[in-house]
């Protein structure tokens, strides 16, 4: 798992180095203010991150929510059973 996240931040950091790539010629010509890649890479890294953590925390909801849905259902075709016997 360690393995996985380290790659993880890789691919986080080349998406980083390559938004910043694009923004560089403006910054070049000054339409944008310049800002170094490092502080453009910490300003929307923690950002990743918590989306990725709000996602985990979504799908443990929907997992939980498919759960619950499914023991409704389960109850509820115990009592259709009943019912027409």
């Amino acid at each position: 798992m360690k393995k996985f996240n380290q790659l993880l931040q890789v691919a986080y950091e080349k998406e980083a180095y390559e938004r910043w790539l694009t923004l560089y010629p403006f910054m070049e010509i000054g339409l944008a203010n310049f800002i170094s890649f490092e502080e453009y890479k910490n300003k929307i890294l923690p950002k990743n991150k918590e989306d990725a953590e709000n996602s985990k925390i979504s799908e443990m909801k929907q997992k939980r929510n498919e759960a619950e849905m499914l023991e409704l259902v389960k109850y509820y075709e115990k009592l259709k059973g009943k019912e027409e016997k």
